[in-house]
This record gives structure tokens, C-alpha cells and sequence, in this order.
């Protein structure tokens, strides 16, 4: 939930690590950086941060996070553009206290989430290979001095207690820093988006086009970073940690389909209210939301026993149609909300559950094989097409045939399928495929199917960029 937060504290570490030396004025930021990050326990942080493409914005994030011991506070609003140039706005807010977290997404007003997690009381929580890049960051800054020539650091007084100091590059860094920054954002991307470099080959990777969103195109196609350019004045606080981080950087992305490609950043974050923040314990009526009762939603709209049949053939038919002919002997339930209808199937042993979702006209919106093996949590999505030509030519065939069968409408708005990602696991081979080029509305088409050992829809959606 911190992943803003981490990225502009990531660039504050980029800068000392690349800058920073034995007898520079940095080495003292490097000390409080570390401080604020692990041992800070009350504190607030407000930031903001621009991102672009090639020149073309993509992105704004504006953070607040306050830290009071085991409570904490977490708002993030993001905003970017559509193709049709209208703006989205997203983002949520999360209140911790101790192991219990609450959740406001934006997408949901006026509702929210509980769920626990570890307590935890400082801004990153330390790990073993954390802690083993922390120590590259410091190695890195040893050796500093006799990378850089002094002209691209500077520092100045402000006031009588207070250090500014200015790190300017504009050009290629070292090659070593350079290394050293590609592991950090390879750790980070990890970390904070699940995306694994290590199970990531170079001859599957897609162009940058083919994901919903620049931040996705940009984690799941960059090879390796270099930093082109950083302006960046940090400025130091009476309490021993940073008080101002503001500047731009410049970083060239090395992708495998879209060559060279410039991310820039513009960025502020403020560290106040040391030892003075406070964080309430969570009350549903400080934001103006709640969390429906399990029977309220139940008892939306009451279904007769020849309704609910109806509803429960209804899926079964359709599942029948994706693959499953077992689905016609499965017992089902029924409700409906709102007039969209909400069918799950299952077998008596309750080792196989479908969901069948469709809107008020009876249209299916969402079906889903919810006890698979692809969503386990050792599995590895590649992204790209499957290697072999003829089993990704006829899964787009067979896939393009069952949207005539189940929905031919859709085929009005979908031209092409085309395979997303794809994994292999215990003998299972199982294909993402969304429509291309990609929806950049509300209604994209997403079906996952496996190929091997026999033919079966896994999940589809047509309201795959809801």
C-alpha cells in the first residue's frame, strides 16, 4: 500500500547512491534517509509526483501518509488520462490500527474493507534482502567519490541549523551505478508489483501497447533502466531527518519490442508533524461509509424456487458452452441484486465452483472457475504470446467462435483476440487472451482458457477494464 510513498523515497536513494561520497555533503542525508524509512515511528509525509512517457503525461500521484506508532494513515489519489483524452480518477485510503486495516477505494464510495495484516509501525518494514540492498546503497556511496566529479553535488545554509544540498546530472552515469540502479528497481518491482524479472524472457516480451495501463506496459516490458538526468534538492530538518525532497529525474527504459523509451519524474515529498502525528482508531462515520450486511445483500430481491431454477439452468447451459459438461449435474444457487443475477455451481464433493454473473438483460458479464490452479500463488504468469504458433492460432480461433456462441454481439466490438500471458503448471497449459488492440473503456473482453489437457474456458469477462 506504499508504493507511491516507496518510490519517492527509492529516488532519494538513487540520488545518494549515485552521488554520494565519503566527505560529501550527502553522507549525513544517507544516515537520515535510513532513519526515516526503518526507525521513524510518529511522523507525516505529503508528497506528489507527475510521471511521463516520451514526453506524454501518464500519471499524477498525490500521497499523504501519517505514521503513529501501530496506526497509520494512507491516501493516495491517482489521476491520468484516457485514450479519448477524459481524465480517470482512482486511488483509496487505508487506515491501520495494529493488525486490523480498513480500505476506501474510490471505484466503491461510501463503503469500505476490513482485513488484517502484521502490525507494523515504521514507514518500510526491514527484510533480509532489504537490508542487502541498503548495504549496495552504501557500497555504492564509498566509491562514489571517484565516479562523479564534485561539481554535480552542492550545499548551501538555510538558516542557522539547516543544510540544501543540490544534486545535479545531466548525461550517462556510470556504468556501476547504472548496474546498481537496475538491481534496486528490479528488488522494488518485486516488492511492491509482484513482477519477478527472474521468470521474465526476453523473446516473450510484448509491446508496451498491449497492456491497459502505462504502469503496467512499462513493469512487464522494461529489460533494464538508465538514469539520464537528476535535479534534486534535499533539504534537512532540526529532528535529524530529511524535511524536503523535491526535483526531477530522467530515466531511459531499454524494452524488448519498443526500444528506448524516456520516463520522466517530477516530485516533491514534505516529512513533518515528527512525534506529533496522530491516527485515530478507524470509525466508519469520520468518512461517511459502511460495510453492507451479509443478509442485506441477500435479501435484495427475494427469488421464487422456479426463478432461482431458472437462473441456476441458465449457467449451467452457458458453462456447458465454455468446456465444462460436468457443470450440468452441479447444484446451484441463485440471488439477484440490482437485477443482475449471481449463479454459483457446485459438486457435492465442493471441489469445483463456477460463478456466473449476467446483467439485467441476461447478458453474461463474468464467469469464473473459481477453484483452479493457474491463480495459486507459485505460479508464474509469462507475458507474450505462446511459443507455438499453431496452439495460440487455434486458441484464438476457438476463443473468437465461443464469442459468437455465448455473446454474438460482442463481435461488433471485438475485431481480434489476441494471447496476453500464458502458464504452464502440473500438466496444465492455460492462455490469457484479450481483444486487440485492448479496450480503453469500461466493456474489454478478457477470456482465459486452457488448452491442455482438453479445452476449457477458465474466466471471461466483458467488463475486463471495470
Amino acid at each position: 500500500m506504499k508504493k507511491t510513498v516507496s518510490l519517492l523515497l527509492s529516488l532519494l536513494l538513487l540520488a545518494l547512491a549515485v552521488s554520494a561520497g565519503a566527505e560529501s555533503p550527502l553522507t549525513a542525508f544517507c544516515d537520515s534517509a535510513e532513519k526515516l524509512l526503518f526507525d521513524t515511528t510518529n511522523v507525516t509525509l505529503t508528497g506528489k509526483a507527475e510521471f511521463s512517457l516520451d514526453g506524454e503525461w501518464f500519471k499524477t500521484a498525490e500521497i499523504r501518509y501519517m505514521q503513529d506508532g501501530e496506526n497509520s494513515f494512507w491516501k493516495l489519489d491517482l489521476t491520468g488520462p484516457r485514450s479519448d483524452g477524459e481524465l480517470i480518477r482512482n486511488g483509496y485510503t487505508v487506515v491501520a490500527n495494529g493488525e486490523r486495516y480498513f480500505v476506501m477505494e474510490v471505484f466503491y464510495p461510501g463503503t469500505y474493507k476490513p482485513g488484517t495484516d502484521t502490525a507494523q509501525t515504521t514507514l518500510l518494514r526491514r527484510t533480509v534482502q532489504l537490508d542487502r540492498m541498503m548495504d549496495l546503497v552504501r557500497l555504492l556511496a564509498d566509491e562514489a567519490g571517484s565516479l562523479l566529479g564534485g561539481d554535480a553535488i552542492s550545499a548551501s545554509a538555510v538558516g542557522d541549523t539547516k543544510t540544501a544540498v543540490r544534486i545535479a546530472l545531466d548525461g550517462d552515469v556510470p556504468p556501476l551505478a547504472n548496474t546498481a540502479l537496475n538491481l534496486l528497481y528490479q528488488y522494488a518491482a518485486k516488492r511492491y508489483f509482484h513482477v519477478d524479472y527472474d521468470h521474465v524472457e526476453d523473446q516473450h516480451i510484448v509491446p508496451m501497447d498491449y497492456y491497459f495501463t502505462v504502469t503496467q506496459g512499462i513493469l512487464s516490458c522494461t529489460k533494464s533502466v538508465a538514469l539520464k538526468k537528476l535535479d534534486v534538492v534535499m533539504q534537512e530538518g532540526a529532528d535529524g531527518l530529511p524535511e524536503r525532497i523535491a526535483g526531477e529525474a530522467a530515466v531511459m527504459l531499454s524494452t524488448g519490442a519498443d526500444g528506448d523509451r524516456l520516463l520522466e519524474v517530477s516530485f516533491e515529498l514534505d516529512v513533518s508533524d515528527v512525534g506529533s502525528s496522530t491516527v485515530k482508531e478507524f470509525n466508519p462515520a469520520d468518512y461517511g461509509v459502511m460495510m453492507p450486511e451479509p443478509e442485506e445483500t441477500a435479501a435484495a430481491q427475494e427469488l421464487s424456487e422456479e426463478e432461482a431454477a431458472g437462473y441456476v439452468d441458465a449457467a449451467r447451459k452457458i458453462w456447458a458452452e465454455s468446456g465444462c459438461g460436468e457443470a450440468e449435474n452441479m447444484a446451484g444457487t441463485a440471488r439477484l441484486e440490482d437485477g443482475y443475477s449471481y449463479v454459483v455451481l457446485t459438486n457435492p464433493e465442493e471441489t469445483a465452483r463456477l460463478s456466473c454473473i449476467a446483467d439485467p438483460q441476461g447478458k453474461v458479464l463474468e464467469l469464473h472457475n473459481e477453484i483452479n490452479e493457474w491463480q495459486q500463488a507459485d505460479v508464474e504468469f509469462i507475458f507474450g504470446e505462446y511459443p507455438d504458433e499453431n496452439v495460440n492460432r487455434e486458441a484464438v480461433e476457438k476463443v473468437m467462435q465461443y464469442l459468437e456462441n455465448i455473446a454474438p454481439e460482442l463481435l461488433e466490438q471485438v475485431n481480434a483476440m489476441k494471447t496476453q500471458w500464458w502458464v504452464e503448471y502440473n500438466g496444465q497449459t492455460v492462455l490469457c487472451m484479450m481483444e486487440d488492440p485492448i479496450a480503453q473503456d469500461w466493456d474489454g473482453v478478457m477470456v482465459v482458457i486452457r488448452v491442455q489437457p482438453d479445452w476449457r474456458v477458465e474466466y471471461f469477462s466483458r467488463i475486463a477494464n471495470g
